[in-house]
């Protein structure tokens, strides 16, 4: 047995190593590139220490060390109520991340309309396990990435796991369950599930890619042409999977660093996805981070799927363009998300030169 299962890991690797495509390994081949915050800190006398280093607590009206997160909800006039500070010890870096106030579930509602009887929770953060007014520590450590594909010298590389908990888009104009409407952002004007112009697409080569890669590390990120066509969100064009492929939501291509999936990614069998929307899917399901839930993400209970979580895919709704595909944590990829809710977590990918 021993000396089978040998060839076989032989002859995987030679697969690897000669084809233009990673094949027979895929979906098990995976590699470290870049850190970010991910496991939180236990360590008693390590918390004290980086709790003296922050030094004092951020208020609202004086962050001192910490940057606010800018975190908005609904009504509200200072969104300074999540803060965090990076902070080095030992030659390890660390997050440090303190709220006064939960992170609503979705920002298109105000804090008075929110209540355990309402159809969301007030915020997953206390369904994590973290508490208002108390630091927690998250070290950054190497972000796993899954090997999609390799051609041409080139990677595309998925993240393992969840790494965050980000809204798609806030907007302004839906208050709820309204259709969405055309509104200014992203320096343009267009509906919130529109990509381009999207929150989520800022923050992922913004302030994600600054954190999480050095400039060594940045030299060897591709800069990506993203497909957004109405296809992306509905490969088969299935009449009764997303209005037989036409999408009136979908947008331009885009040039980034860092994306998301599109539901035609995730469920491309050459990467090692189910091509079935709805199948619970082994390959698409994600575990969180201890830094994601800090964040408010949704984690499953359940004992089959504990610990994972949903996330977000860059496809549009085609009947409003205040939802976007999601994957839940079963492996189901055929659901929509609010793009204002706040609660789905972010598996970024990117394409990287092949060292």
């Amino acid at each position: 047995m021993r000396k089978k299962s040998l060839l076989l890991i032989v002859i995987c690797l030679l697969l690897c190593m000669t084809l233009p495509t990673v094949v027979a390994c895929k979906g098990h081949e995976t590699m470290s590139f870049g850190s970010y915050p991910q496991a939180q800190v236990t360590d008693g006398a390590l918390i004290a220490r980086l709790n003296a280093a922050a030094g004092a607590l951020p208020t609202a009206a004086d962050s001192h060390a910490w940057t606010s997160y800018g975190y908005y909800y609904e009504g509200s006039t200072a969104p300074d109520y999540m803060w965090y500070v990076d902070l080095e010890d030992g030659g390890e870096r660390y997050r440090g991340v303190y709220f006064t106030q939960y992170r609503l579930g979705n920002t298109d509602m105000a804090r008075a309309e929110y209540g355990d009887d309402g159809w969301f929770d007030d915020s997953y953060q206390d369904n994590n396990g973290y508490d208002l007014s108390t630091v927690y520590w998250f070290k950054f450590e190497p972000v796993k990435w899954v090997v999609l594909e390799e051609t041409d010298g080139e990677l595309l590389l998925l993240s393992e796991r969840i790494l965050d908990s980000q809204q798609f888009c806030h907007d302004p104009t839906t208050g709820g369950d309204v259709p969405a409407t055309p509104f200014p952002h992203g320096g343009r004007t267009g509906y919130s599930g529109n990509y381009a112009l999207s929150d989520i697409r800022a923050w992922l080569n913004g302030a994600f890619y600054v954190s999480a890669f050095t400039e060594e590390e940045k030299a060897k990120i591709l800069l990506t042409t993203v497909d957004n066509s109405a296809k992306s969100t509905n490969p088969n064009k299935d009449p009764e999977d997303r209005n037989n492929g036409v999408n009136e939501n979908a947008c331009e291509d885009t040039e980034d660093y860092v994306f998301l999936l599109s539901v035609r990614e995730a469920t491309n069998k050459e990467y090692g996805f189910s091509a079935n929307r709805l199948a619970a899917d082994t390959a698409r399901r994600k575990q969180a981070t201890d830094y994601a839930g800090s964040q408010g993400i949704l984690r499953s209970v359940e004992s089959k799927y504990k610990g994972n979580g949903y996330w977000t895919l860059r496809s549009p709704d085609y009947s409003d363009g205040n939802y976007a595909a999601v994957v839940f944590d079963d492996g189901d990829a055929e659901a929509m998300i609010r793009v204002s809710d706040t609660y789905s977590g972010v598996v970024p990918a990117l394409r990287i030169k092949k060292a």
